[in-house]
């Protein structure tokens, strides 16, 4: 039988120290784990309530055990529990079982939990295990998580991704069993563990824990806990403890003095924060939500993004009552027989392309992809009642290709503002893009037009102030008509083309620029391609000029390159427009590669210009005609070696041109067969100026050079002609004109064929009428003349300078004259004119080396013959002949004289002809004149 319990130790139920301790502890804890959220202090204490002891010396007590904690601020915990221990003397071992009620706070949340455990613990084992079971409310919204920057379409919005951050308690339990090691001094003690914690919609908290725990003084004990799982990863968590206010212990055997020990469990209540998928909706800058209608071939009519529209024209109207919306048009769609008319601002997209749009809270973004398809939506076989698209104000159309579309592909009318258009193709169309009576702004990307039975692009009647800018590449394929055209636009509208164009085979015009006022500025920024055209590549044709000075409103700013053109490369015809082109290609045209005709408005080519006539046409190559412009080139080079037959001039400038105007070269080198290298006519003399640097041109089969009625400042390097009439034509050339300089052709200064080679000519040089001309270092092979001056009308040769030269006949020639000037009536300006050190040889009867006539009674002559060197080995020949007849004594001692001089002596070798007197030195002089200042005869 048991003995009663024995009171004798208690007081009216309140119990008494009876012989174990019970301290008081003030904890620090640093770091944290899956319970433990960051560092934090706390204050516990376990007190006996009730007790008894047993007569086999067992014992028991009633007990409540609390604590409390923080981390700062209003951060707290509170563990308030109540539990029997028992101890049992016999076996020297302690069961315990307890409950608890916690409270956990942190800013924002509260939660509550029951807590129910046990222990058990001999002198060096111990086990324990608590459940932990929130109550109330267990879920507690803290928000949500910062945007992260992804995004989606949800609806007919953008979603941008965000979490709904709700921090949710855990129910759950620990399990733990440890050693208990005391040691002299200290003791330590090591545990083990496992927990497990769960949560509705959130993932499952599992792992193990190891503990150690030491009393490295009699108040004092460090600890360290060990924790890992799936979900919280490691966790360390240190801590120390100090104790006060213990009373003493009994002096008993066994554990019976760990009866006061406080309750060894959690001290938090598990929670964390789960982050569940909340999209924000994506807003405009005044906080609108971004309507996103969606149109899908495979979609199934309500405009979201789950169930698209399969009409363009339902998202039209949608799009119609909500201005600032987006329609979509998902990736592989072909929306077949269908148009639209894009309601003002709104913008028509196409997926599969980098579409941007701007949030008030990402700022920027670029549309999410709404398909895995990779193709660009199509609208194909649109009605021919009207355009595929029909373009409004304030409106883009943006990632879309156009089949078959049975009128215009894309067209827009009145545009006052804001209209963009990029990323399009068409393919079959009557005109790909139509854009008239524009009137603002419109922008234009990546485009390209293909197999139109009309013009590519036409942009026509723009109003002033209208800018129509092409931002991306252009191109155009296969067109019916022209490739572009540009007609009828006014004084102060733009068209621009920041990127390249490139058309290729067209019925008309690759680029056609008409009708437009000579200030509607048309520029090119970027290389310009055209090619295969049945018309020119380039044709320009605009309203007749008004402006005095040069201001291009037609620039290419890039290259422009032309090749394979059945009509001309670049042509203009009347037109008024001042034009600059930077860098100009033409290759294999059919006609001419640069016709300038009717023009008022001026032309400047700025680097330099290589033409060859690969298809041998004809026609020439440069057509410059009826003209009243100034036309400034740069270095050009023009190879017509191709020809079968006669045509037109290689180069062919100022015929019929009655304007006042000048062309200007810088290099201009010429080779030419079976046609004249370079003509010159104006049917006005002097009223046109020819500029020219320097060069070389070459004729086969032609006259090299041929200039009539111009003034000139040109400077030749070399002329050079065979199998021909005439090599050199200048006809009144200088006269009549105030800005008139010089023709040169000055050679190199080092052979007498550098200044140009004439072989198998009957005249070499023809000069009637020109002033300013001075030849230098030819050679010329000649049956007729080698060099012919003569005076026209009232027009003779001024300021002429014929030196080293090199002038025979071609295999005896009979009467071949090396040098003839025949000065006819006409005013005098008193310039010299000087033939010098000129090498001159034939073989035949009857030749002149120089021979000199002024039949009229009126001019006087200015003439410097020395230096030559004359060989003529034919019966009857004269090596200078001057004739002067009908001039009176007192008209030529007062105004004109031949040189003979010593120091210019003239060497003649005529062996059939007699020296009639030592002052001519070989000359057969006739009529009154003063040589060396003594009349002859």
């Amino acid at each position: 039988e048991v003995p009663a319990p024995d009171f004798s130790g208690f007081v009216e139920n309140q119990p008494k120290w009876y012989g174990y301790g019970s301290p008081v502890r003030l904890n620090a804890f640093g770091g944290e784990n899956y319970v433990e959220r960051q560092s934090f202090g706390s204050l516990e204490m376990m007190s006996p309530l009730f007790g008894r002891r047993f007569d086999d010396g067992s014992e028991q007590i009633q007990y409540f055990d609390g604590r409390i904690g923080t981390s700062g601020a209003s951060d707290y915990f509170v563990n308030a529990g109540l539990g029997i221990r028992h101890y049992a003397s016999s076996v020297d071992q302690i069961f315990d079982a307890n409950v608890w009620f916690d409270a956990d706070s942190v800013p924002d949340r509260t939660y509550y939990q029951v807590t129910a455990g046990g222990q058990w613990q001999s002198e060096h084992l111990l086990a324990r295990g608590h459940y932990y079971l929130p109550i109330g409310n267990t879920q507690q919204q803290m928000g949500y998580s910062p945007l992260t920057g992804n995004y989606a379409f949800v609806g007919n919005t953008i979603g941008l991704e965000r979490y709904r951050i709700t921090n949710i308690a855990y129910h759950g339990f620990d399990l733990e069993a440890g050693l208990m090691l005391p040691m002299p001094g200290y003791s330590m003690q090591w545990f083990a563990g496992y927990y497990n914690f769960q949560a509705k919609n959130a993932d499952d908290i599992s792992g193990y824990s190891t503990t150690v725990t030491a009393k490295v003084l009699p108040p004092l004990t460090l600890g360290v806990q060990l924790t890992y799982d799936d979900v919280t990863k490691a966790g360390a968590l240190f801590s120390a403890s100090f104790e006060f206010s213990a009373r003493q212990n009994d002096a008993a055997s066994g554990i019976r003095h760990r009866l006061g020990d406080s309750v060894r469990r959690n001290r938090h209540i598990v929670s964390r924060d789960t982050h569940v998928y909340d999209p924000e909706t994506a807003t405009d800058a005044l906080g609108n939500a971004i309507n996103v209608i969606h149109v899908s071939s495979a979609g199934n009519s309500n405009g979201t993004f789950e169930s698209p529209y399969a009409n363009l024209s339902q998202a039209a109207t949608d799009a119609a009552a909500s201005p600032g919306s987006i329609i979509f048009v998902h990736a592989g769609s072909i929306l077949d027989g269908q148009s639209i008319v894009v309601p003002q601002d709104t913008r028509l997209l196409g997926e599969g392309f980098a579409h941007q749009v701007t949030t008030s809270q990402l700022g920027t973004i670029t549309l999410p992809r709404a398909t895995l398809a990779t193709v660009a939506p199509i609208i194909r076989n649109s009605p021919a009642t009207g355009p595929a698209v029909t373009l409004s104000d304030n409106v883009e159309v943006n990632g879309l290709r156009i089949e078959q579309a049975g009128s215009t592909a894309i067209f827009g009318q009145n545009l006052l503002t804001g209209t963009t258009l990029g990323n399009v193709s068409v393919d079959g169309a009557v005109t790909g893009l139509q854009l008239t009576n524009t009137a603002g702004n419109v922008t234009i990307g990546p485009f390209s037009v293909a197999n139109t039975t009309g013009d590519g692009i036409v942009l026509d009647h723009s109003q002033a102030g209208s800018s129509i800018t092409f931002g991306g590449p252009v191109g155009v394929n296969n067109a019916g008509g022209h490739g572009v055209l540009m007609d009828s636009n006014v004084d102060g509208s733009t068209i621009t083309f920041n990127s390249s164009l490139t058309i290729d085979q067209t019925a008309g015009d690759g680029i056609r620029i008409a009708n437009n006022d000579d200030t509607a500025d048309v520029i090119f920024n970027g290389a310009t391609a055209v090619s295969n055209t049945t018309g020119n590549g380039v044709f320009v044709s605009n309203a007749a000029a008004t402006g005095l000075t040069f201001d291009p409103s037609i620039q290419f700013n890039g290259t422009l390159a032309l090749a394979d053109n059945q009509q001309s490369g670049f042509a203009t015809s009347g037109n008024g427009s001042d034009i600059l082109i930077q860098t100009l290609t033409v290759e294999r045209w059919q006609r001419s590669a640069l016709v300038i005709d009717g023009s008022t408005g001026d032309l400047r080519i700025i680097n330099p210009l290589v033409l060859e006539n690969r298809n041998g046409s004809l026609d020439s190559t440069i057509l410059i005609q009826n003209t009243t412009c100034d036309i400034s080139l740069g270095d050009v080079t023009v190879v017509d070696t191709f020809r079968t037959a006669g045509g037109s001039s290689s180069v062919q400038l100022f015929n019929n041109d009655t304007g006042i105007d000048s062309i200007r070269f810088g290099q201009l080198n010429i080779t030419s067969t079976n046609g004249i290298a370079f003509y010159a006519e104006d049917a006005n003399v002097g009223d046109t100026m020819l500029n020219i640097a320097g060069g070389q041109i070459s004729s086969v089969g032609s006259t090299a050079v041929y200039i009539d009625g111009l003034s000139t400042d040109v400077t030749l390097q070399s002329v050079s002609a065979s199998n021909t009439a005439d090599g050199l034509v200048l006809l009144e050339v200088g006269t009549g004109s105030a800005f008139h300089q010089r023709f040169h052709v000055v050679g190199d200064g080092v052979t007498a064929g550098s200044g140009g080679i004439m072989t198998g000519v009957q005249r070499g040089a023809v000069i009637e009428g020109s002033e300013d001309v001075s030849l230098a270092l030819m050679n010329i092979s000649s049956t007729v003349v080698g060099v012919d001056v003569a005076s026209v009308n009232f027009s003779q040769p001024e300021n002429l300078s014929l030196q080293n030269l090199t002038l025979t006949d071609m295999g005896g020639t009979p009467n071949w004259i090396g040098i003839d000037i025949n000065w006819g009536a006409g005013a005098h300006f008193s310039d010299p004119n000087l033939i010098l050190n000129n090498t001159i040889s034939g073989t035949g009867a009857d030749q002149f080396g120089i021979n000199v006539v002024n039949t009229q009674s009126n001019p006087a002559m200015e003439l410097t013959i020395g230096g030559n060197n004359i060989s003529l080995t034919g019966l009857n020949a004269n090596g200078i002949s001057l004739i002067a007849n009908g001039v009176s004594p007192l008209q030529v001692t007062t105004t004109g004289d031949i040189n003979l001089t010593t120091s210019l002596n003239n060497i003649v070798n005529a062996t059939a002809s007699p020296f009639i007197s030592a002052t001519s030195n070989g000359a057969d002089i006739t009529g009154q004149i003063l040589v060396n200042g003594i009349p002859v005869p």
